[in-house]
């Protein structure tokens, strides 16, 4: 990565194998971060609220299927606050509901691997994601 400040991803996800099998990922596809890892919706809602009045996050890896509140739900919620709206986001979950894109301008979708190969192809995607805002933002003069 040509930036050399380390970009911090939030993953929101309540399986603990999901999130062991995305660390691996990054670290091959050599995605310098801070992962800061949420369990659940209410959790992920709190910080995500707190965060954008500081320092939001590089990117959002968000998990559908969440306790106390969907990744719908909020999803909804960070589009609606302006210092998050801008943030990338990349689902994953079980099922496909590709609407997502569309409708929350969700960065990228995956169905949720079953392999590390599979975890691996999402480490560089992640990495490419975060190039492409490095580059938009220094454009920017940001």
């Amino acid at each position: 990565m040509t930036n050399q400040t380390k970009k911090r991803i939030v993953v929101i996800e309540d399986n603990a194998p999901d999130i062991f099998l995305l660390e691996e990922a990054l670290a091959q596809a050599h995605v310098d971060c801070d992962l800061i890892s949420l369990s659940d919706g209410e959790q992920a809602r709190t910080y995500l609220m707190n965060s954008a009045h500081g320092h939001p996050p590089d990117l959002l890896l968000l998990d559908l299927n969440l306790p106390k509140l969907n990744g719908r739900e909020l999803l909804e919620l960070i589009r609606r606050q302006p210092a998050l709206a801008c943030v990338p986001v990349v689902v994953w979950s079980s099922f496909s509901d590709k609407r997502l894109i569309e409708q929350f301008g969700v960065k990228y979708f995956f169905t949720k691997p079953c392999s590390l190969d599979a975890f691996v192809e999402i480490g560089e995607v992640i990495r490419g994601i975060l190039a492409e805002n490095s580059a938009l933002t220094a454009a920017a003069g940001k």
